[in-house]
């Protein structure tokens, strides 16, 4: 099971950081445009994954529950956005120095 989750990490960060994701992406405006839609992916996976989590589960009822609940969602959306925004940012440079 641990070599499954090396290799998937392995491959997901080989392709985050090879900068192959946002092609098109080679202009100021076209990164800010990109990033604004990242920011607005980000939100609405926070926002999706609050009301499935709500309706699936419950409303917690404890303290503890709540900042478990907050935690894995504030971690899952940090990864997630880290992540876009280095492939973002490598494939603009890529494709910046290939004009």
């Amino acid at each position: 099971m641990g070599s499954i989750a090396i290799f998937l990490l392995y491959v997901y960060g080989r392709y985050i950081v090879s900068g192959i994701e946002y092609t098109d992406v080679s202009t100021e405006r076209s990164y800010r445009k990109e990033l604004k839609v990242i920011f607005i992916r980000t939100g609405s996976f926070v926002v999706l994954f609050m009301l499935a989590g709500l309706v699936f589960i419950g409303i917690p009822g404890e303290r503890n529950d709540w900042f478990d609940a907050l935690g894995l969602l504030l971690g899952m959306s940090i990864v997630m956005f880290v992540s876009k925004f280095i492939s973002l940012k490598r494939s603009y440079n890529k494709n910046k120095d290939l004009l």
